[in-house]
């Protein structure tokens, strides 16, 4: 059985039971929202007693459940990784979901011949939504 950690939204939408049942329709996945998690990271403390705790009641139910694997399926999560681990023990294989999503984006570069070849440069650029602070 799988676990997967998200926030609230990502769990009520089933997005990783759909996509794992889109692979193999008999797979079990235990899915835990986990709200406060992303907020208690962000705080910048990711060992204090609140994050520890949070994790501890987040974790409880997937042990219970008895997963085998556990989607980390928010970019916050992968900061607590070593707490999970020791939490869920050595048994349980945790995904980070931002690393699936990268790689599985190279291989669909390759496939399409969309990435660059080894040896040859390749033309670079990065955008982003942003607006210069007006300076007085």
């Amino acid at each position: 059985m799988s676990g997967s950690f998200a926030t609230e939204a990502t769990v009520r939408s089933a997005a990783y039971q759909n996509a794992l049942h889109a692979l193999d329709a008999g797979v079990e996945v235990y899915p835990v929202a986990c709200p406060r998690l992303a907020p208690l990271i962000q705080a910048g403390d990711v060992f204090s007693v609140e994050t520890q705790d949070a994790v501890r009641g987040y974790v409880a139910p997937l042990k219970e459940a008895g997963v085998d694997t556990v989607i980390l399926g928010c970019t916050h999560y992968p900061l607590v990784t070593p707490m999970l681990r020791r939490l869920l023990g050595p048994a349980v294989s945790l995904v980070n979901s931002a690393e699936e999503i990268a790689r599985e984006v190279g291989e669909i570069l390759v496939r399409k011949h969309l990435s660059s070849d080894v040896g040859r440069e390749g033309d670079h650029r990065f955008l982003r939504n942003w607006r210069p602070e007006r300076v007085p």
